[in-house]
């Protein structure tokens, strides 16, 4: 079951990674790579994968990485002002892999455990929106 929140949707366009890292400086982030899914501080330099999730209190963003740049957009909860780029979005609770899924292999303290919810943006072309990820161990 899904339930409606107002968000306020903007993008911050194509940025290379020093620009994106500034703007996550105090987000807790989510990525996945080849030594496994992470989930910590912003990491200093651009992570080979190519999304990232990141979140403080009232926050998530999304950034698809391409390449050296980043197309980050950032979703606001609840926003306190109203504003023309109010849309709602879906939540629903995140699933976690369980702790003995093996095909996954070992992963980070914390990563198994972290409760979030996931949040959809309304996509009118087709059945599927953005997501993005807001982690119970917020910043």
């Amino acid at each position: 079951m899904t339930t409606p929140v107002p968000a306020r949707l903007r993008t911050h366009g194509w940025l290379d990674w020093p620009a994106t890292a500034d703007i996550l400086t105090n987000a807790t982030c989510a990525w996945a790579d080849t030594d496994g899914f992470h989930i910590a501080e912003r990491p200093d330099h651009l992570p080979a994968t190519s999304h990232l999730w990141a979140w403080t209190t009232h926050t998530c963003w999304r950034a698809r990485i391409d390449s050296s740049q980043t197309l980050l957009t950032e979703l606001t909860l609840n926003p306190t002002e109203p504003h023309p780029d109010t849309i709602e979005v879906h939540s629903q609770p995140g699933i976690a892999w369980p702790t003995d899924y093996g095909p996954i292999g070992p992963q980070p303290p914390g990563v198994l455990t972290t409760t979030y919810t996931r949040y959809t943006t309304p996509n009118h072309n087709d059945a599927t929106g953005t997501t993005y990820i807001h982690g119970e161990n917020e910043s």
